[in-house]
Formats: C-alpha cells, structure tokens, sequence
C-alpha cells in the first residue's frame, strides 16, 4: 500500500520499499583515496594468486607484485642488518608494513599496474596483510638461510 497518492508518470504495479532509507552518517574527509563501492572490482593485475598449495607465494603472482615483494624484503632486511639484528616481533611487522608501503608508493609512481596494487593496499586491510605476509616469509626464507651459511659459533 503507497503511503502518497499516485503521481503521473507512476504505475499502479510499483511497489513500495521494504524499509525506509538509511543514510550512514557523514566521514570526515581523509588524505587518502575514498574506499571502493560494494560492487567494484579491482583490476585483473591486482589479484593475488594462490599457489597449488594453497598458500601465497610470491613466485607465482605477476611480476610487478613479485617484484614489490622482493624491493620490501631488501629494504626490510636493511633494518635489521643495519639497525637491530634481533628486533621484536612488534618491530619487525613496522618494518615489514614500512617498506612495502614505500615500495608500493616509489614503485607505483612509474609503473602503472603497481599504482593500482597500491591503491588496493590502501583501501583493503585484508589485500595488506596478504601482501605483507609474503613479505614476511621471503625475509624469513633470507633470514634462515643466512644464519645455516654463516652459524655463529
């Protein structure tokens, strides 16, 4: 039943909404991109690909992504040979999360597929830590194998 007589252009088969409209109060304006509507879709180039393990690898995802995953490594890794060799596990997620955000920005200023994997980054948590625990096993992976070629007697 329509709560308002019917006007021209309406039809007597319209039917009215289930539940009154619901307007999410307002967000104050942030610095970086607004977040994608329900139904967007991210590029092709972004997507991360699951290994026949069912793990995320970073040798078999595009080369842009494999590339940003290596460019953070090194320059995590620079953290803990120059700066702390033993830091907490508090310090090494800042560090893992830093260098691939400076990655993905430095990177996704010349190239545009990374551009948009940044983007994705920056807008999907989840998409993140996807990216940032390759990040953390191919440091790992570097980490192991150093210490088995030089143990510390």
């Amino acid at each position: 039943m329509r709560s308002q007589p019917l006007t021209e252009g309406d039809s007597a088969n319209t039917v009215p909404p289930e539940a009154p409209l619901v307007v999410p109060p307002l967000i104050p304006a942030l610095a970086t991109p607004p977040l994608p509507g329900p139904g967007n879709v991210w590029p092709a180039a972004t997507h991360l690909v699951v290994g026949g393990d069912g793990r995320l690898r970073q040798s078999v995802q595009s080369t842009e992504i494999s590339r940003c995953i290596s460019d953070a490594v090194r320059l995590a890794s620079s953290n803990i040979f120059f700066i702390d060799a033993f830091p907490s596990l508090h310090v090494q997620n800042q560090w893992l999360h830093q260098s691939l955000i400076t990655i993905l920005r430095d990177q996704g200023q010349k190239d545009p597929v990374v551009h948009e994997v940044d983007l994705r980054a920056r807008q999907d948590n989840r998409y993140m830590s996807a990216l940032i625990s390759m990040v953390r096993y191919q440091l790992s992976s570097l980490l192991l194998s150093a210490r088995f070629l030089n143990p510390i007697r």
